[in-house]
């Protein structure tokens, strides 16, 4: 919550009371994560690379809804993270459903009264739009940012070596070669082929894509 706070007063944002209180419900929910890839800390790393985008000055923080951007960034993942994918079909489910599990479960929430229809709309689909499988619905500048700093976490390969070890334990293949075959396709095939330059919105994400890639290839 702290680095929130440190963006929105850097800005001179800030957020309602109730959006406070939202905000650390889903702080809360991300803590209790099974799903090592993702818990609090990777809602902590997209504040940090938000942090760094802001401050490339690409756009006019003006125009950005923080409200709206700060509860897709807390909440965009708490259905993802309370799952372990245990079969093949689950994890494939997880990267179809994430953001409308997500976006569900937000909606639980008594967000009539602290959103108007509008603030709603562009909050559910920024969540829902930042899985892998998107629609060409709800698109908004809260969206476009969520989407690129949550697929340059992805680059992050501390986050690999912590999930790993955690999926080996609970995935229903137990034989450690398939085991160890699956996580060097993932590092070496998988990562470099599902994503490109041409997935980012933003040219401050396209260079730290790269930059990423590269240490990433190592």
């Amino acid at each position: 919550m702290d680095k929130a706070k440190k963006i929105l007063d850097k800005y001179g944002a800030s957020l309602r009371e109730e959006v406070w209180q939202l905000l650390a419900l889903g702080f809360e929910v991300m803590k209790k994560g099974v799903d090592t890839a993702h818990t609090e800390k990777h809602v902590l790393n997209i504040l940090d690379n938000l942090e760094r985008f802001l401050k490339s000055k690409e756009i006019e923080v003006e125009k950005i809804d923080f409200e709206v951007l700060m509860v897709a960034i807390f909440w965009h993942d708490v259905w993802k993270s309370s799952r372990r994918p245990a079969t093949p079909w689950l994890i494939i489910k997880n990267q179809c459903f994430e953001g409308w599990g997500s976006a569900r479960i937000l909606q639980k929430e008594n967000l009539d009264e602290m959103f108007d229809k509008g603030r709603q709309k562009k909050i559910i689909w920024a969540i829902r739009n930042h899985q892998a499988v998107k629609t060409p619905f709800g698109d908004s500048l809260e969206s476009r940012i969520l989407q690129d700093m949550d697929r340059l976490e992805r680059w992050d390969s501390g986050r690999a070596d912590e999930f790993f070890p955690n999926f080996k334990n609970f995935f229903v293949i137990k034989n450690k070669r398939s085991l160890d075959w699956m996580e060097r396709w993932y590092r070496k095939w998988y990562m470099p082929r599902r994503d490109n330059e041409s997935k980012y919105h933003f040219e401050w994400s396209k260079v730290e894509y790269k930059r990423r890639r590269e240490e990433w290839e190592k």
